[in-house]
């Protein structure tokens, strides 16, 4: 049996990963500050104005057990959402107009090693 996953095939599973992200999921944007700055003054880095990159996604909360076993704080939740947009560790997610947390970690799901299906984020809320 052999794992070798033609192009053609990658494109078909990236297909059906966002089709299933975009039934199940909801609107998701990333908020990212490309332009932060740092104030002398105040001795702080002052974000500017941030760029709203709309994507979808589904919010997870994990199960006990990774949780009992202390792999995964209770405030964690994972974020799957689909390619239209790559994250990064410092955008900020929104969800119904809220922030929901912080990114930290980001998992890229790339089965032939160059095409992403999809990201996992793990959000600390």
């Amino acid at each position: 049996m052999s794992f070798y996953i033609e192009m053609t095939e990658m494109s078909k599973i990236a297909e059906l990963a966002n089709g299933f992200i975009n039934e199940f999921g909801g609107e998701v944007t990333l908020a990212r500050y490309p332009n932060k700055q740092h104030d002398p003054v105040l001795g702080k880095v002052t974000p500017g104005q941030p760029q709203m990159l709309e994507t979808r996604g589904v919010l997870l909360r994990h199960e006990a057990k990774d949780i009992e076993n202390k792999l995964i704080l209770t405030t964690n939740r994972t974020l799957i959402i689909d390619t239209t947009v790559e994250p990064e560790k410092s955008d900020r997610p929104i969800i119904g107009g809220e922030y929901i947390g912080r990114i930290v970690n980001i998992v890229s799901v790339k089965p032939d090693g160059s095409t992403p299906i999809a990201y996992f984020l793990q959000v600390r809320i």
